[in-house]
């Protein structure tokens, strides 16, 4: 599948910028749509900025041109097409609003520079011919497109709340670290992490880390993830935070290793007894687990304590 979807998007890498809306839309499904929509804006932007320096109108064309994009696509919805075109429209309308957002602003801003940083701060689209693979950088942080099938699924209005969110976690990404979003309950953390993932070509999974797992529920999530070819083990977020922040992070490694050595099965014919012997070992592993941290190590009020 993944080959498949790869095949396509470097098809669509040459077609960008070539084909109307309607044909992008009859020749290639949704989630490659999306990508040549976008592919097509950056390339035309960028253009505008290299030449904006010597032609004063370039940007205005470029968002008169990104105008008419919308415009087309607004007008195929009031055409006969099937609820998964309809679908796949609406969120090629979504995106291509904000991208229009995007010209109208750096048209205003008389940015004249691809290096500027109101350019740089948005996702950017490119197929590198080199590298055979969709890249998607935000400010200096380059994504090879992931390839996985995601089907066609609507996507997040992405307002600049959302574009900061996602500097702030290319950027931890880029780092080799992780992001955590915060804030109330029903303010879109988790679909704001999913519409990234969506933007990366990687398939999201979400579950549960609250105290009302059980190990049936942690038993699918291991089963899953061993058919997956990877093997995940979820500790309580304070252990993760004891280790990270550990200066003698050498005996905490070991001692973790101890503690989960019995749980991470290296032969797949022990798959199907995973399910019945996480009842019996996630509780001690976890309680083993915290009962390390609190022994090992304390975590200090404030970080800097560590410095």
């Amino acid at each position: 599948m993944q080959e498949t979807i790869h095949d396509l998007c470097r098809e669509c890498g040459g077609d960008a910028g070539t084909l109307t809306c309607a044909e992008v839309i009859r020749k290639y499904p949704a989630q490659i749509c999306i990508l040549v929509l976008q592919i097509d804006w950056t390339t035309r932007s960028t253009d505008a900025l290299k030449s904006a320096k010597t032609d004063k109108t370039a940007l205005l064309q470029a968002h008169k041109k990104e105008d008419s994009v919308l415009k087309e696509l607004i007008a195929m919805t009031v055409t006969d097409l099937s609820p998964l075109n309809r679908t796949n429209v609406e969120t090629l309308i979504t995106i291509d609003v904000h991208q229009v957002d995007i010209s109208n602003d750096l048209n205003k801003k008389k940015i004249k520079d691809p290096s500027d940083f109101e350019w740089m701060k948005q996702a950017r689209f490119y197929w590198n011919y080199e590298r055979d693979a969709a890249v998607i950088s935000i400010c200096d942080v380059d994504f090879d497109y992931n390839d996985e099938y995601l089907g066609c699924k609507e996507r997040l209005v992405i307002t600049p709340l959302t574009d900061r969110c996602y500097i702030t976690l290319s950027q931890a990404i880029g780092m080799f670290l992780g992001g955590a979003p915060a804030g109330p309950a029903g303010t879109g953390k988790t679909e704001t992490t999913k519409d990234m993932g969506r933007t990366l070509g990687i398939f999201v999974v979400v579950f549960n880390c609250s105290d009302q797992m059980d190990y049936k529920s942690l038993g699918k999530i291991y089963k899953g993830l061993a058919m997956a070819g990877c093997w995940v083990i979820k500790f309580v977020s304070h252990l993760l935070l004891c280790i990270s922040n550990s200066r003698h992070f050498g005996e905490c490694r070991d001692a973790l290793t101890n503690s989960i050595g019995s749980i991470l099965m290296s032969s797949v014919s022990l798959l199907n007894k995973l399910l019945a012997y996480c009842k019996h070992s996630v509780r001690d592993v976890l309680n083993s687990s915290s009962q390390m941290a609190s022994q090992c190590i304390s975590v200090p009020d404030a970080p800097t304590s560590l410095l």
